[in-house]
């Protein structure tokens, strides 16, 4: 068995707005105790997002747990209160009735955005131009950097397709 390497993530902020200069503010996540945003992907949303648990500008956190051995999962926070743990929720799946995003305060009720539980080194993004999300992450099968796109935060999301392989001929 493999040793774990990452074992949490933690919330930091620059003093004084110097990045040599960080203030730990809390674990964001634990791997030991089920932890499913250790390896994470952040994008500040000022306009905010429909189906979100609140109104206002937000950060929204794709992240994974255990490395190459975890699902993609997505939280949010307002943006103003990323300093308060309590105020993080967790994506927990849609509605069943209404088709709505379902949020928890508790993130070990944060459902996978999709099945493909080996996910590495991650990146989300707004692509603006083509109005969608785009997920980037390291797999293993398909082996290399998978793209997904979906038009909410949550998804759905399309299948993988493989934007590089490293043993493509270079």
């Amino acid at each position: 068995a493999g040793r774990e390497v990452m074992g949490r993530s933690v919330l930091t902020r620059a003093v004084n707005g110097d990045p040599t200069n960080l203030l730990c503010l809390y674990d964001l996540s634990v791997a030991r105790r089920g932890g499913k945003f250790i390896n994470v992907s952040c994008v500040a949303v000022q306009d905010g997002v429909a189906g979100l648990p609140f109104r206002g500008p937000a950060l929204l956190v794709w992240g994974s747990g255990r490395y190459r051995a975890s699902d993609a999962h997505l939280a949010c926070v307002p943006l103003g209160a990323v300093e308060d743990r309590g105020s993080w929720r967790f994506w927990c799946g849609l509605e069943t009735r209404s088709g709505r995003p379902s949020w928890s305060e508790d993130e070990r009720d944060a459902v996978a955005l999709f099945p493909h539980p080996q996910i590495g080194e991650l990146s989300a993004t707004w692509n603006a131009p083509l109005g969608v999300w785009l997920l980037l992450y390291n797999a293993g099968s398909p082996r290399g950097i998978n793209a997904r796109v979906a038009q909410h935060p949550w998804g759905p999301w399309s299948d993988p397709v493989v934007v590089f392989d490293p043993g493509w001929p270079g």
